[in-house]
């Protein structure tokens, strides 16, 4: 009997399923949907029909109500993102992921191929929720690439493949691997690398590096936004924690005009009369890069910006304590504002410098909030 290169892959798949456990049921996925695209990202049908529907230099943000076609993926189908690109992928009923840049994934044929979504190319960093998952009974989630199969019950960790090797990295939980260079499964342990040839596998500490990108898990189980305008654009993520709300500004640029003192400052605003509102207030600002608070709600750039200048934030955390309302409520009925703040003249007070506010047009958990 004649076995092709195809056959073979699929031999060693429904092998890597019985190893995995001969009892435990595959998550079906039955579509997966972008919650945040920042720069190209492509989506491919099942029948291989590609549809740009983002491009370079552009962000947009879906909810799950008003999620479009082009960025929903079927069985078959899946996602592309170009070099300095990234998504966010919602999988109903398991978790997220984060698509890294030049990274394409794609959703099974149907339920009996053995596995939940499929690693092509690229990086991957996935939050899988045990709670999720568990609701469908004994199922598990289980993400296929060139060389392995990972079962998964509720954890993050990351996953990369390219030409030469592919690459596991667990933050939290466990995972069970199984690869084409392995008689049996490999239990990761939290903190472990496994890195899987065609031929070998080797299993090590994480870097220090690779300990830090936990930080992406930052933009799973969040709500992104951005917001823009002729001199000034801002991206980040907003999420609930600990019954504050955490503002998690990505990256943001301001265009100088003149020779002016320039300034930043976030706010939240909301249609709820003033009498009913919380009492919110920043709690804290701090600067990642050198783990300095930022005083008060403005971030100053200290600096004379010469016109036509353009100056970069980067990675700026902003807590807000929200003591009068649940979290719920404060995601759907409040917003981010963003006001760029300029002066000729350092020593006047803050107070008086011009201020042109920037509202986002959707509320903290994405969904589009209505006009005033």
């Amino acid at each position: 009997m004649n076995f092709t290169k195809s056959s073979i892959k699929h031999l060693i798949v429904l092998v890597y399923s019985m190893s995995l456990s001969a009892s435990a049921q595959v998550f079906e996925t039955p579509k997966i949907h972008v919650r945040y695209a920042d720069g190209t990202v492509t989506k491919q049908t099942a029948g291989g029909t590609t549809i740009a529907f983002n491009s370079e230099n552009t962000t947009q943000v879906f909810d799950s109500k008003e999620t479009p076609l082009d960025a929903t993926a079927l069985p078959g189908g899946g996602f592309i993102t170009g070099s300095n690109s990234t998504a966010i992928i919602a999988i109903p009923g398991a978790g997220e992921c984060r698509m890294m840049p030049d990274t394409q994934i794609k959703l099974p044929t149907n339920s009996s191929s053995g596995h939940s979504l499929e690693l092509l190319r690229g990086k991957l960093f996935i939050d899988i929720s045990a709670d999720e998952v568990k609701k469908r009974g004994e199922s598990s989630f289980r993400l296929k690439t060139p060389v392995a199969l990972l079962a998964v019950k509720g954890t993050q960790f990351y996953a990369s493949s390219s030409k030469l090797m592919d690459g596991f990295g667990l933050h939290t939980g466990s995972i069970g691997v199984v690869s084409t260079a392995s008689s049996g499964v490999t239990n990761l342990d939290q903190g472990r690398v496994l890195e899987i040839s065609a031929n070998s596998q080797t299993s090590r500490e994480m870097t220090a590096e690779e300990s830090e990108s936990a930080q992406n898990y930052e933009w799973l189980r969040a709500w992104p936004f951005s917001v823009a305008s002729n001199s000034f654009f801002a991206k980040g993520s907003v999420r609930i924690r600990s019954g504050k709300v955490v503002v998690f500004i990505d990256s943001c640029q301001l265009t100088g005009s003149d020779k002016l003192i320039a300034g930043i400052d976030f706010l939240l605003a909301t249609e709820i009369p003033e009498e009913k509102r919380i009492n919110a207030k920043w709690t804290s600002a701090t600067d990642p890069k050198t783990g300095k608070p930022v005083v008060s709600t403005l971030h100053p750039i200290n600096r004379a910006i010469a016109k036509g200048d353009k100056m970069f934030l980067s990675e700026i955390k902003m807590e807000c304590d929200l003591p009068n309302d649940s979290a719920q409520d404060i995601l759907t009925r409040y917003w981010l504002v963003i006001r760029e703040l300029y002066s000729d003249d350092a020593t006047v007070p803050r107070a008086s410098w011009s201020n042109y506010p920037f509202s986002s047009s959707r509320y903290l958990d994405g969904s589009r909030r209505r006009p005033l």
